[in-house]
């Protein structure tokens, strides 16, 4: 009986962990869209919003594209819609 019991709790364990694993690895997408002379770095938010992280040169590897991103990480709750790549569609607050 005790055995069942801790195998049943080891699977609610695994399965959520398993959860948060794919929600954390799905929260921010970052989209490089490069040409020979320049870069524009997308990343999604936790809310799915599309934001701009960068627009400049292209970067030689693709491991900088998360340092950068995480320089640029402005959450302003849309008080200037600083890198919001939809500004002029209007703001995601006035459901």
């Amino acid at each position: 009986m005790k055995m069942e019991k801790l195998q049943y709790w080891n699977k609610i364990l695994f399965f959520c962990g398993f959860m948060l694993g794919i929600a954390d690895v799905s929260a921010q997408i970052i989209i490089p869209i490069a040409t020979e002379n320049n870069m524009l770095l997308m990343q999604t938010d936790n809310n799915n919003r599309l934001r701009t992280v960068y627009f400049g040169k292209p970067l030689e590897n693709e491991s900088e594209y998360k340092a950068v991103a995480a320089n640029y990480n402005y959450d302003e709750s849309n008080a200037g819609i600083y890198n919001s790549a939809y500004t002029p569609a209007g703001t995601w607050n006035l459901s």
